[in-house]
C-alpha cells in the first residue's frame, strides 16, 4: 500500500515485478499442473495442456495447441490416445 493507503494488484495471469513498478505476464507454459487436469485454481498460473499437445503463452493466460501428429483427444486433459 502507498502512504495514502491505496494499493494496486495485478489481474489474473500477471504478477507484480520485484520493484513493484509493473505487472509482468506469468509464463503458464513454463509450469505444469500438479495433476494434469485444469481446474479454477491451477488454470490461472499453470499449464495444464496435455503432454501430447503444445502450449502457447498469451498475455494473462495460455492456449493449448492441437494434438501432435498421431494423437487425438482433449488437449487439456489426460485422455489423449494414440491413433
Amino acid at each position: 500500500p502507498s502512504a495514502d493507503g491505496s494499493s494496486c494488484v495485478c489481474r489474473a495471469g500477471f504478477v507484480m515485478n520485484d520493484r513493484r513498478s509493473y505487472c509482468a505476464d506469468v509464463d503458464e507454459c513454463a509450469a505444469t499442473g500438479t495433476d494434469g487436469v485444469c481446474d479454477a485454481a491451477e488454470n490461472v498460473t499453470t499449464n495444464c495442456c496435455n503432454q501430447f499437445s503444445g502450449c502457447d503463452n498469451t498475455p494473462g493466460g495460455f492456449d493449448c495447441l492441437p494434438c501432435m501428429a498421431g494423437f487425438i483427444g482433449n488437449v487439456r486433459r489426460h485422455d489423449i490416445a494414440a491413433i
